[in-house]
């Protein structure tokens, strides 16, 4: 019985690269913290379940693909400045989801280095 890599894998490696997209824009309010005028972006992960019409004829059979993830980005504010330059970046903020933003993105990591070890024990017979 052969298996897709991304049956195989799931979601996590989307995830772990939209997480590294998130993590890009943070990084680049961060960068622009000080910069006249500029706006901070927010980049969060959207999941959604989508709608499959699928006729299953065998309850062993796999419905669908599961969850789909997508990455949402907007402006963090909607017009506030904080600066008399115009720029409405808090560094104390950024540094905050850039934190969390990490943490996601390790346990993403974390999850495919766990369905790689599952599946050389499956390959090697272990």
């Amino acid at each position: 019985m052969l298996i897709s890599f991304d049956a195989a894998m799931g979601i996590h490696p989307r995830v772990a690269q939209l997480r590294t997209s998130q993590l890009a824009v943070q990084a680049g309010n961060v960068f622009n913290v000080e910069t006249p005028g500029y706006r901070a972006l927010a980049a969060s992960l959207e999941f959604f379940q989508p709608i499959h019409n699928l006729a299953i004829s065998d309850q062993r059979h796999i419905s669908g693909t599961g969850a789909e993830v997508d990455l949402n980005l907007r402006f963090r504010n909607a017009g506030d400045i904080s600066s008399n330059s115009g720029n409405d970046v808090s560094l104390v903020l950024e540094q905050a989801e850039l934190a969390q933003s990490m943490s996601g993105f390790n346990i993403s990591v974390s999850l495919i280095r766990e369905q790689l070890s599952m599946l050389d024990r499956v390959i090697s017979g272990r």
